[in-house]
């Protein structure tokens, strides 16, 4: 493992989720509009973006991870809806939108932060909103066809699903793509942690 690593804890999804995810990428792909289109496989529920921290550090934030998820229990979430940010005429990200239990998906979130926070990972100052990243942009999109896009492709049926784990992600930046490995799961049941 290298001196230091890009991390990030999130929610894996379920196959169900990835596969509606996969098609609506295709379906908006189809539109030909200037987006750099995400991996399917890649696409999870972030909570905690860490950056660069020492490699040596893992067991350090994984530790605190766990003492923050142990007391929560699987949230009921369902992926529903798609939207743009910051706004339709800037739009630089493009996702799909979660829906459930979002009190108990806040106060997740809120949980990792308290226990990182020590650690000297800075309290994120947004709101957070829960999503699922399926492209972004640096160029400017034309407001009328992103929301055509949308429209023809942003409503489909809500696809439920538990979340039923946190997770330390490694993240590697690559020419093709971010590629993301496990490095600690956490599971929300029992807070139990498994390597």
């Amino acid at each position: 493992m290298p001196n230091n690593i890009r991390a990030f804890i999130a929610i894996p999804l379920p196959q169900v989720v990835l596969d509606q995810l996969g098609y609506l990428r295709e379906q908006l792909r189809r539109h030909g509009l200037p987006i750099r289109w995400v991996r399917v496989a890649g696409i999870h529920l972030t909570l905690k973006f860490l950056g660069d921290i020492p490699a040596a550090r893992v067991a350090e934030v994984a530790g605190a991870v766990e003492a923050a998820v142990v007391p929560c229990q699987q949230l009921e979430l369902l992926m529903s809806d798609m939207g743009v940010f910051p706004n339709i005429q800037r739009a630089k990200v493009i996702w799909a939108g979660i829906e459930g239990n979002l009190e108990g998906l806040a106060d997740l979130q809120q949980k990792v932060e308290t226990a990182l926070e020590p650690l000297g990972f800075v309290r994120e100052k947004r709101r957070f909103t829960a999503h699922l990243t399926l492209g972004r942009s640096k160029a400017r999109i034309a407001a009328k066809a992103l929301s055509h896009a949308l429209t023809d492709h942003g409503g489909y049926d809500p696809v439920p699903f538990q979340a039923r784990e946190v997770v330390l992600y490694q993240s590697q930046l690559r020419p093709e793509g971010a590629v993301y490995t496990r490095l600690v799961n956490m599971s929300l049941e029992r807070g139990a942690m498994t390597p």
